[in-house]
């Protein structure tokens, strides 16, 4: 919306996500037409650019074949078969999500049961949406937009692939749910290989485009420009990051802040409240809560998650996933 108000021609180019109610709002062309593969996405992609790429324009694409259930197409489901021993880890198949230590049979393929299995068909996804990914850059290079375009690589969650008995769900604020990549590269600005080790918010991905495009950040907008720290100027940067997942019509709630090695998690079902503590530098797999130990680092951390929820518009988007 904020850049089609300031003359962008906007196209979104999606996959399975028609549900999020007003996601279409600002773009010019809003293409979702169900479960679309990856390289459809990348082939209208490329259609659109073909017509478009003279004009000032953003266009977003959302990939969606490392999802669960994973299904890459031929050769990409067979790649990295050979990489696992397959039958030494099984996990019986449920109707519904979240049955813990069991495999949802909307993620089942054939009633297979091996874990290594789904994983390898998981990797697949992901070399054959990284391969359609490669052919969209390729065709920016040729169409002479690559010096003058910023290109930005995300994801919106990561994925649990048998941690804490969680299999090929993205639930439960987890470090494998909330981490992701962040890729972004704009050539003459943005030094190539410059490696961030700070960790950063999604959020503040809108702030860091359009302080690249010299457009002003609304004051109320969350979130903060990522330029300082690209250009280590790491005092300008929050070190805190927060996480949430909300069911409300199941009055359903999870929260979660990190900050240096520490990470706080709140859940909320009815009225029933219940936090835990982890060290992440010591305990990365969060098997360990410290929260009846470390009781200062839990005052601290819980002052920090009181304040930003405060922060948080009454009426803002509360949507957890379907």
């Amino acid at each position: 919306q904020i850049l089609k108000k300031n003359n962008y021609t906007t196209a979104a180019i999606v996959s399975c996500i028609k549900h999020i109610q007003g996601l279409e709002r600002g773009f010019d062309v809003f293409i979702d037409n169900g479960s679309i593969k990856a390289d459809d996405i990348t082939q209208t992609a490329i259609s659109w650019l073909e017509k478009k790429h003279k004009d000032r324009f953003f266009l977003w694409l959302h990939y969606y074949d490392t999802h669960s259930p994973y299904r890459p197409p031929p050769p990409y489901n067979r790649i990295f078969i050979n990489n696992f021993n397959l039958g030494r880890r099984h996990a019986s198949i449920a109707k519904t999500y979240g049955v813990l230590g069991t495999i949802s049979s909307f993620v089942a393929e054939d009633n297979i049961t091996d874990v290594d299995y789904y994983i390898s068909q998981y990797d697949g996804a992901i070399r054959f949406t990284d391969e359609q990914i490669g052919i969209l850059l390729r065709k920016i290079k040729e169409l002479n937009l690559d010096k003058s375009s910023i290109v930005i690589i995300t994801a919106d969650h990561g994925e649990l692939l048998g941690e804490h008995e969680i299999y090929f769900e993205h639930t439960n604020l987890y470090d494998a749910t909330i981490k992701v990549p962040l890729l972004i590269k704009c050539e003459k600005i943005i030094p190539a290989s410059r490696i961030i080790n700070q960790q950063v918010q999604s959020i503040d991905i809108v702030p860091t485009v359009l302080m690249l495009l010299d457009i002003p950040k609304d004051r109320h907008m969350q979130g903060e420009s990522l330029l300082p720290l690209i250009f280590e100027d790491s005092n300008h940067h929050s070190v805190y990051a927060f996480s949430e997942e909300a069911r409300p019509n199941n009055n359903f709630l999870r929260e979660c802040v990190r900050a240096n090695g520490w990470k706080l998690k709140y859940k909320k079902v009815n009225t029933h409240e219940n936090y835990e503590l982890y060290n992440l530098d010591k305990d990365s797999e969060e098997s360990n809560s410290l929260i009846n130990v470390e009781k200062e680092k839990f005052k601290f951390l819980k002052k920090e998650l009181d304040n930003w929820r405060r922060q948080i518009p009454i009426n803002g988007p509360k949507k957890g996933y379907p």
